[in-house]
């Protein structure tokens, strides 16, 4: 691991305070006698390198981890409520129901891990020479169709892997079937129907389109609860944020990484060689 600055080094640290008493009421002014600062240099400095608000993360993870104990069915709301440093069920709903859209019983039934944020973490990669705070979100979604161009690609971690040549060729074609298509653009990175030459199918299309083709082909993705997370950067640095979230993330969550179908989800008018440019990864996960 490289050495992080001190200010990166000490957020850290106070992140890693935050989740281990996560069930503890703390405030600003609790979070600021952990830290070298004062309580306006601290949220200051938070924000900077998080991009959060810090009174409202903490308030995130408290909800996110009061929703995983919804769903898992053996805690009353009331005591939820409590465990969480609520003053009562009616202020945890209010709260509840503020971020998630639904009060906590609706939450319950519907028994969809929906806008759940895993506890933000360092990434420290030396791959891609990235030291940042990340976020992963843990999101179940429904089935969908993608229409696309598919082909053959090495995995991750073949050597002189080809998928950094393939990706971007099975892209191309196509968008030269489909110029002005933009929205919905998803890779699919088969893990189910791995090849006995140890090659995965992948899929670059859309979710937009509606019709196959002889050049398109459709393919079904089941419903999946996923882990995601955001790459910003080159688009060529992407294997080395996957690698940080299989090698890294996965083994230290709560998660558990399973065979099925690896999304990219490119928003509108992505630029891939542009270092500013944001998509997102969804790794299949069970609990």
């Amino acid at each position: 691991m490289s050495r992080l600055s001190p200010q990166l080094n000490r957020i850290n640290s106070l992140l890693a305070f935050i989740h281990q008493n996560i069930e503890q009421s703390m405030s600003v002014h609790d979070l600021a006698a952990q830290s070298c600062w004062s309580r306006w240099q601290l949220q200051r400095i938070f924000q900077e390198l998080t991009n959060k608000n810090l009174a409202k993360y903490v308030r995130e993870q408290k909800l996110s981890r009061a929703a995983e104990q919804l769903l898992d069915g053996k805690m009353r709301v009331t005591d939820i409520a409590l465990q969480y440093g609520f003053n009562s069920e009616v202020s945890f709903s209010r709260a509840f129901k503020q971020h998630f859209g639904l009060a906590p019983g609706a939450y319950k039934r519907r028994g969809d891990r929906q806008g759940i944020s895993a506890p933000m973490v360092l990434m420290d990669n030396p791959r891609s020479q990235t030291q940042r705070m990340i976020e992963v979100r843990i999101e179940s979604r429904p089935a969908f169709k993608v229409y696309g161009v598919a082909g053959q690609i090495d995995n991750l971690y073949t050597p002189q892997a080809d998928f950094k040549l393939k990706v971007p060729s099975l892209w191309r074609s196509f968008h030269q079937l489909y110029p002005m298509q933009s929205e919905g653009l998803t890779g699919v990175v088969d893990t189910l129907n791995i090849h006995a030459s140890g090659k995965l199918n992948y899929l670059a299309g859309s979710q937009q389109l509606s019709e196959a083709s002889e050049q398109l082909q459709c393919w079904n993705v089941p419903q999946q609860l996923y882990a995601i997370v955001s790459h910003t950067g080159l688009i060529q640095d992407l294997a080395a944020t996957i690698d940080w979230f299989i090698h890294q993330w996965l083994p230290e969550s709560e998660y558990q990484g399973v065979d099925g179908y690896e999304l990219e989800c490119y928003p509108e008018n992505y630029q891939p060689q542009s270092p500013s440019a944001t998509m997102e990864y969804f790794l299949p996960i069970q609990k």
